[in-house]
């Protein structure tokens, strides 16, 4: 199951080459961190799904900020990607605003750091990250292309 859309709008993510997509057990007060490397400017889609009722936080934070979550510290995440109490998210996007790694944490504990309520539950997480470039897009629009193309024929064949 992918939740990212098939293209993206920058042309500068072909060179991007991002493309998670696991499932996994988050015990009651831990989180899953998934690490990406990204350049200024960089888009990625972020989406889950909980396999069950539990909701989780989404965060998306740099390496300090990331540091400073683990250590319970305050932390900035980034607001845009940025899920509370959720159980599932189709499709968010990110974009770097600077060269760096990034952390995507999915979070299941009721700690400050967000609202999620694990309730003493683990929770199964099914998760994409991806990003990609204008070969998705060419696909896409050949396709379209081929479906005018054979509408056409029938058209002009019963005419």
């Amino acid at each position: 199951m992918s939740f990212a859309p098939p293209f993206y709008d920058n042309d500068r993510n072909a060179s991007v080459k991002v493309n998670i997509d696991k499932t996994v057990v988050i015990k009651p007060e831990e989180w899953e961190p998934e690490p990406v490397d990204l350049e200024k400017g960089d888009t990625i889609f972020i989406g889950f799904q909980v396999l069950g009722d539990v909701p989780i936080d989404l965060f998306v934070m740099n390496e300090s900020n990331f540091r400073n979550y683990e250590d319970g510290e305050t932390f900035y995440s980034y607001v845009e990607p940025r899920v509370l109490e959720a159980t599932s998210v189709e499709s968010n996007k990110f974009e770097a605003p600077v060269d760096g790694k990034y952390y995507i944490v999915f979070d299941n504990t009721s700690k400050e750091r967000g609202n999620a309520s694990p309730d003493g539950n683990s929770v199964e997480v099914h998760y994409t990250i991806n990003s990609g470039g204008w070969g998705c897009l060419w696909w896409f629009i050949g396709g379209i292309g081929l479906g005018l193309i054979i509408c056409l024929g029938i058209w002009k064949y019963k005419a």
